[in-house]
């Protein structure tokens, strides 16, 4: 699977107010986005998903060039919770869930 794409944009954040970006997974096969809260991580994956339905769907994404090979599955998670009763921390919650998407 491939997705290169080139200033690409969120369809529901004003053009004005946003910051565009690149993507190209050529030579990856998992893509890992992490940071800081408040940095733009949520708002990244809802826009590169929107481009990938828009573009697979309809021919159209919200960028200036936008390449994508055909997708049968796509696996994301926004909300990974911790689950204090149990000790289990975000963090470790999230090493779960990568743990299980590697295998």
């Amino acid at each position: 699977p491939c997705i290169v794409g080139k200033n690409i944009r969120h369809l529901f954040i004003d053009p004005s107010q946003s910051k565009n970006w690149d993507v190209d997974t050529t030579h990856s096969i998992h893509t890992f986005i992490t940071g800081d809260n408040g940095t733009g991580k949520s708002t990244y994956i809802n826009g590169l998903g929107h481009a990938l339905i828009f573009a697979q769907t309809f021919g159209i994404a919200p960028a200036e060039t936008f390449l994508i090979t055909p997708f049968t599955y796509i696996r994301t998670y926004r909300f990974i919770e911790d689950d204090i009763a149990q000790g289990t921390s975000r963090f470790y919650a999230e090493c779960e869930r990568i743990d299980s998407i590697l295998n």
